[in-house]
C-alpha cells in the first residue's frame, strides 16, 4: 500500500536544537550551579578566572556534548569574553535528557539549557520555562515561521532556535553495488535491501537506535503520511489518518525483517555503528559528516 507523500527517506527529517530560559529567571543571585556527574564544566569571567565578588549576575548554561572539535573550547570562550554575568558552562557528556530532567525539579537546575525541538509541554506546563515572546521581539522575521511554530504553545514562544540540522539515511555504496541493489527511497525498498545486506551474518542491515528506530522514525512516519501531531489549536491529536495507519504497517514489516538490526555499540546519533561495520545503513545525521 502507498502512503501519501511518501518521503521518509528521500526528505529526511529536521532536528532543532533550541535554547530555553529556565523559569527561575536569568539573574537568581545563587552561586553557579554544581555540574551532574558525567559533565564538564567552569565559570568564566572575561579574564577566565570565576570572580565571586565582582557581584554580577551568575548564570548557569547547560549543554549537550557535541562531536565537532572545538566546539566546547568556542562556547566556553564565548562565556568567558561575556561582560554581563559570570557564565558557568556545564557540557554534560552522556544521558542529556535525564540529568536536565532531574536538574529541572531542584533549586539548581541550570538558568538556560538547550533542548532538542524545544521543551516539552509537561515543562511549559510546570512552570520550568520562561516565556521568551518578548525576548525575541522584533528577531521574530529572522527566524523560519514553521521552526518558531514549532516552539510556539498558547501563542507563547517557549524557546530560540539554536540549530537546525538533517536527518539522513547513510548506506555503504560499495555493499549496495556488490549485490546489484539501489539506494532505498520508500520503506518497501528500505525492508528488501536490509535484508538483502543482511543475509549471511556478516553484517546487519538498517540501524536506527537501540529501539529498533521507534523513537527516531516515530515523527518521520507521521509527516510523511501527511498528518501531524495535533491540530492548529494544539487541543486534540491529528495523526489518526488511514494514511498514518498505512504506513505503521509499513515499517512493521521493516521492523520484523531481518534486516532491521535492534542493537548495536551505540545508539542513532551515533555514527560509530555503521563506522564499525556492524551496519550496512543507518539512519543519523548532518553530524555525522566529516
Amino acid at each position: 500500500m502507498a502512503l501519501t507523500r511518501r518521503t521518509l527517506l528521500t526528505l529526511g527529517g529536521g532536528l532543532a536544537a533550541t535554547t530555553a530560559l529556565a523559569a527561575c529567571g536569568s539573574n537568581t543571585g545563587r552561586t553557579a550551579a554544581p555540574a551532574p556527574a558525567g559533565t564538564t564544566g567552569a565559570a568564566a569571567s572575561p579574564s577566565g578566572t570565576p570572580d565571586p565578588d565582582a557581584g554580577r549576575p551568575q548564570l548557569s548554561q547547560w549543554y549537550h556534548k557535541y562531536g565537532e572539535d572545538g566546539v566546547e573550547q568556542a562556547v566556553k570562550k564565548w562565556a568567558a569574553e561575556y561582560p554581563g554575568a559570570e557564565v558557568s558552562v556545564n557540557w554534560v557528556l552522556a544521558d542529556y535528557e535525564s540529568a536536565l530532567a532531574a536538574a529541572l525539579l531542584t533549586p539548581t537546575a541550570p538558568d538556560v539549557f538547550e533542548y532538542a525541538n524545544g521543551p516539552t509541554l509537561d515543562m511549559i506546563k510546570a512552570g520550568q520555562v520562561e516565556d521568551l515572546t518578548e525576548t525575541i521581539g522584533g528577531a521574530r522575521s529572522d527566524f523560519t515561521p514553521s521552526v518558531l511554530e514549532r516552539l510556539t504553545y498558547q501563542d507563547k514562544i517557549w524557546a530560540v532556535p539554536q540549530t537546525v540540522d538533517m536527518q539522513m539515511l547513510y548506506y555503504r555504496k560499495d555493499l549496495l553495488e556488490a549485490k546489484n541493489l539501489t539506494a532505498p527511497t520508500t520503506l518497501e525498498e528500505l525492508t528488501h535491501v536490509a535484508s538483502t545486506l543482511a543475509e549471511g551474518g556478516d553484517i546487519g542491515g538498517f540501524f536506527a537506535g537501540n529501539d529498533g528506530g521507534i523513537g527516531v522514525l516515530g515523527l518521520l512516519l507521521m509527516w510523511a503520511a501527511g498528518a501531524e501531531e495535533m491540530n492548529d489549536a494544539k487541543t486534540e491529536a491529528a495523526f489518526n489518518t488511514g494514511d498514518f495507519h498505512a504506513g505503521i504497517g509499513q515499517f512493521k514489516q521493516l521492523f520484523d525483517s531481518p534486516g532491521m538490526l535492534k542493537s548495536a555499540s551505540a545508539d542513532w546519533f551515533d555514527a560509530s555503528p555503521f563506522i564499525n561495520g556492524e551496519a550496512a545503513l543507518q539512519w543519523g545525521g548532518m553530524w555525522d559528516l566529516p
